[in-house]
């Protein structure tokens, strides 16, 4: 049983497409805010020195953490 108006079967497409229900899904949501949660975990690490620089360039110049936009 749809608890919204986008859940719905019938209506969900009046909200958008397919692919942007995917970009905005909480399972994709959630894990863009982990590959940012990372990025600034790695540089507060090194603020700190517990990791060199050099990795947290990398942990921060990584494209993304995840390879699925599904939930």
């Amino acid at each position: 049983m749809p608890t919204s108006l986008v859940d719905s079967v019938v209506f969900r497409d009046i909200f958008g497409t397919e692919p942007m229900r995917r970009v905005w899904s909480d399972g994709n949501r959630t894990l863009r805010y982990l590959d940012i949660s990372k990025r600034r975990i790695a540089r507060a690490q090194t603020s700190v020195g517990v990791i060199p620089a050099k990795a947290a360039a990398e942990i921060t110049n990584r494209r993304s953490w995840t390879t699925s936009t599904s939930n």
